[in-house]
């Protein structure tokens, strides 16, 4: 699957409990960046329905909402600090998500002369 960024936003009292919870989940991607108290970037080969799984575990956010969809970084504007656009640019060829999903599962080989 091809890397891209996603945008999450979500509609919550950011207490720190809530944030930590939110950002134990976006460890799992390859990069991420919390631009504002509720919104993040995030850099990952995994897709919009694997965060939407995961952070709907977070009772807070299932009560007061949240929305993710692809974010297509060409052509965006706005009004953000230095550390955010450098962050944007940042070459990422190299990183890679923290998680093995299903889908890149290794098949179980037994070795020569190993009994199958």
């Amino acid at each position: 699957m091809a890397a891209k960024f996603l945008h999450i936003g979500c509609n919550v009292q950011a207490t720190n409990e809530v944030i930590a919870k939110v950002q134990r989940v976006l460890n799992k991607a390859a990069d991420w960046l919390r631009y504002a108290p509720n919104c993040w970037l995030v850099y990952t080969h995994l897709n919009v329905d694997y965060f939407q799984e995961k952070l709907a575990g977070i009772k807070e956010l299932r009560q007061s909402g949240f929305f993710i969809c692809e974010a297509k970084i060409i052509g965006s504007g706005g009004y953000l600090t230095p550390e955010v656009w450098e962050w944007l640019k940042e070459s990422r060829a190299n990183l890679t998500d923290n998680v093995t999903p299903p889908f890149f599962e290794v098949p179980k080989r037994s070795l020569p002369n190993e009994p199958q």
